[in-house]
């Protein structure tokens, strides 16, 4: 069963938009192109943290911001511009001492469809194109950005008799 491979999670992979984000860019007038978070993600993302499990962001999405909050939250692996999203999975996972079966990759659209087929648990977001959810072990019942990072990391948590509330 699919789901025993949660308790084998140490490594947590978001991609940011449509995932951490929902997807909608506010295009403000000096260029900058802003993105709305999820507090609720934020405590999430702390949670897995000081749990020891290891959070990494990878994004094809350039957004400075959105690295300055992920820093602040304590999220020490966050790769944005990436177009090789397997490639940077894999050397990341390697650096850290880890395999793909110990990866739980959460994405949404086609870029990370290789890397949801690579690692040992996948999910997205109840809005994610569909050739994604086609593809995934969990279908995460909220839409990006609304807390999709907080319930599928109580999820695993949760599997491995680690969520304590």
């Amino acid at each position: 069963m699919k789901e025993k491979a949660l308790e084998k999670i140490k490594v947590f992979v978001f991609d940011v938009d449509g995932v951490l984000t929902e997807g909608s860019l506010i295009l403000l007038p000096d260029g900058t192109q802003a993105r709305v978070m999820n507090v609720k993600d934020g405590f999430g993302l702390q949670e897995a943290l000081n749990m020891g499990f290891e959070i990494v962001i990878i994004s094809k999405g350039n957004s400075p911001e959105v690295t300055k909050r992920l820093n602040l939250l304590g999220v020490k692996h966050v790769y944005m511009q990436e177009h090789n999203k397997i490639k940077r999975l894999e050397d990341v996972l390697d650096s850290l001492g880890y395999t793909f079966e110990n990866a739980i990759y959460i994405g949404d659209d086609i870029p990370d469809i290789e890397c949801i087929k690579t690692v040992g648990y996948s999910a997205c977001p109840l809005d994610a194109v569909e050739e994604v959810q086609d593809a995934v072990d969990f279908i995460i019942p909220v839409l990006g950005g609304r807390g999709v990072a907080r319930h599928i990391i109580k999820k695993v948590l949760t599997a491995q008799g680690k969520w304590k509330y």
